[in-house]
């Protein structure tokens, strides 16, 4: 859905246009990081802003000429690709059932996940929610013949308008929140617009509403009730809150947190303008502007091939004036350095990425990536858990203490450096750690390609060891009792 405009009043706590505090604070970064998520598709204006007295049809051009390279939205999918190796822990059957359609639109749990992810990294966070069809089965074979069953959706962070929270059992709980969503409508005999739509959910009922003006200029506003209903459990009880869950990237609660990747993005929007301005000089640069000193007869010139000549007097000279272009390396190098920045904030460090790091910085930088995924981690994790709960809910299944997902191990361990490796091969030859432990870290460095385990490397290096010499008992085909000296 595309960011479209709406002249809703959002300061005003009667209508469920408000905006919580909370989102209000953020709404500019958002916006930001939507821009950048598009890669500033039809925002490019915004950033890059017309110079005072420069000819529109100049500036046009130069925007044109500007490339932007999307560090912050491939950076936001690569940590997105890392956090979708999970794999579900006792969670209800008919859940386990459905991974391949968890939102009845054919998207698979770990796509849906995916997105949410992303969302997640870039708004610091999104709203999960858990519906049941209404339609009710007469009988069983009914209900297997509609395959009716739950279904996830989810909400950007922009889109959660309002909420009110309260701590049951020591757990913060959302009693209601206001979600907008995108309405199609017709519009004349052919065309389509959207028009925005409040979906109102407190306890367990639900209302959707619209804003309609009283008057042409009038600053009323009237609700118009389009829809409502409740929600009710697999016993047909109203439920007692919404079924959302709040997916966040920070502990901060529900509809709250900072953009973790915003000073990626602002690196991305600097590299943006650096590459701009690179270009432009470049561009004037590389226009040759010829000269000529003395009169010049009139006469048609000389035309050889694609090119053309003139005639030059006596005494007469001709050249080509270069611009020296000398600031290019300062551009270039403030490039270099832009990328290097990104490049500390991105998982290029983990693929081969330019920068050149010390022991201490990729140490440093793999800690910083390993506690963001942790937390990112176990806050999926909590989500799930709480998912799979209110999906109980609809079907009557009981839900276990404890259940969630297990993350693959990985990326979201430390970096394992070559120091690293070294360290753990002296370790080893010392008898101060165990050869399986060694082997593990080679696993996680990647040295032991893909398909091969802990366990079949081990057994391999069992296979390749040598049979040790003069052992009693050992290659030996008779049995030696073989008993330390001074032993009884």
């Amino acid at each position: 859905m595309p960011l479209l405009k709406y002249d809703h009043p959002q300061s005003d706590a009667g209508l469920p246009s408000f905006v919580h505090p909370a989102l209000a604070d953020v709404l500019d970064e958002l916006e930001v990081a939507g821009d950048l998520w598009k890669r500033l598709k039809g925002a490019a204006e915004k950033y890059l802003p017309k110079e005072l007295k420069e000819p529109p049809k100049a500036y046009q051009a130069r925007l044109q000429r500007s490339t932007f390279t999307s560090f912050f939205r491939e950076g936001i999918v690569a940590f997105a690709g890392s956090l979708s190796r999970f794999e579900c822990r006792d969670a209800p059957k008919s859940f386990m059932d459905n991974l391949s359609n968890i939102d009845g639109s054919g998207t698979s749990l770990k796509a849906f996940m995916m997105i949410a992810d992303a969302w997640v990294l870039r708004d610091a966070g999104c709203l999960l929610t858990v519906d049941m069809p209404k339609e009710a089965p007469k009988d069983r074979a009914e209900e297997v013949r509609m395959a009716r069953r739950p279904h996830l959706a989810q909400v950007q962070r922009r889109h959660v308008l309002n909420w009110r929270t309260e701590e049951v059992g020591g757990v913060q709980v959302c009693v209601a929140c206001t979600v907008m969503e995108w309405a199609q409508v017709e519009d004349g005999a052919y065309g389509i617009k959207y028009e925005p739509r409040y979906r109102e959910m407190v306890g367990g009922k639900w209302r959707l509403l619209k804003l309609e003006q009283q008057a042409e200029g009038a600053k009323t506003w009237r609700v118009e009730e389009v829809d409502k209903d409740t929600f009710t459990d697999f016993r047909g009880n109203e439920l007692q809150y919404p079924p959302v869950v709040w997916y966040g990237a920070t502990p901060d609660g529900f509809g709250m947190g900072e953009l973790p990747m915003k000073s990626l993005g602002d690196l991305n929007l600097a590299h943006f303008r650096e590459w701009s301005d690179k270009a432009e000089q470049l561009h004037r640069t590389v226009l040759i502007t010829p000269w000529r000193e003395g009169a010049a007869p009139r006469s048609p010139g000389m035309v050889l091939g694609p090119h053309g000549g003139i005639e030059v007097p006596s005494g007469g000279k001709v050249g080509l004036l270069e611009p020296s272009g000398s600031s290019q390396d300062y551009h270039q190098k403030q490039l270099e350095h832009i990328e290097n920045l990104i490049d500390r904030q991105t998982l290029a460090f983990l693929s081969g990425g330019s920068a050149q790091k010390t022991a201490t910085q990729s140490i440093l930088e793999s800690a910083q990536l390993q506690a963001t995924l942790t937390t990112l981690s176990e806050s999926k994790g909590s989500a799930m858990e709480s998912i799979y709960r209110l999906w109980g809910q609809f079907t009557g299944e009981t839900v276990v203490q404890g259940a969630g997902i297990d993350m693959a191990p990985g990326i979201a361990d430390a970096m394992v450096t070559p120091e690293t490796l070294t360290l753990a091969d002296k370790l080893y030859n010392s008898g101060l750690i165990s050869r399986e432990t060694v082997v593990s870290l080679q696993h996680r460095a990647g040295l032991l390609g893909p398909g091969r385990t802990v366990e079949k490397e081990l057994e391999v290096i069992k296979k390749e060891e040598p049979v040790p010499a003069n052992v009693p008992g050992v290659g030996d085909p008779e049995t030696v009792d073989f008993m330390p000296q001074g032993a009884n």
